[in-house]
């Protein structure tokens, strides 16, 4: 007899997998139990650390983070990590007073991660490059805020 997936929805967990997180693991119910429907990318845990500190406007110790896996990056997700170090460092330089080192590394941040897809590592570079832009624009805008989305690595929402 053969298995037959059930109308249900999907069911999430996470779990780690050589010192990754995987995101979310969507489940079905089959006839024989659950099964694995859909990985989610996986991500560096520096890459979540990095972005809870960049939310809490701790933009050095993002940095630093953020430069480990940097280092061992390659390809689109290399030059992404560059861009986000450099954003972090503008914000930086910006809370320290700096405005011309802000604005001169905002400029290489801002050309580097245009030359990206619209989505790495599970971040809309579209819509944090707008926000950014409205800080720069703006001295009374909030920080930019990080928010990931959940892609599977087809690429579907």
């Amino acid at each position: 007899m053969k298995s037959r997936e059930k109308a249900f929805p999907p069911r999430r967990h996470t779990k780690k997998h050589e010192g990754k997180k995987v995101c979310l693991v969507f489940l079905c119910e089959t006839s024989c139990g659950f099964v694995e429907k859909k990985l989610m990318i996986e991500l560096p845990e520096e890459y979540g650390r990095g972005i809870a500190l960049f939310n809490d406007g701790r933009f050095f110790e993002c940095h630093e983070v953020w430069e480990t896996i940097w280092l061992r990056a390659e390809g689109d997700e290399r030059e992404f990590l560059h861009g986000m170090i450099q954003v972090a460092a503008a914000l930086l330089h910006f809370q320290r007073g700096n405005l011309k080192g802000a604005q001169s590394v905002s400029a290489r941040a801002i050309g580097r991660l245009e030359r990206l897809p619209a989505v790495m590592m599970n971040l809309n570079t579209r819509e944090f490059l707008f926000s950014f832009k409205q800080f720069l624009a703006a001295a009374t805008a909030p920080f930019p805020h990080i928010e990931l989305q959940e892609r599977s690595r087809d690429g579907n929402p």
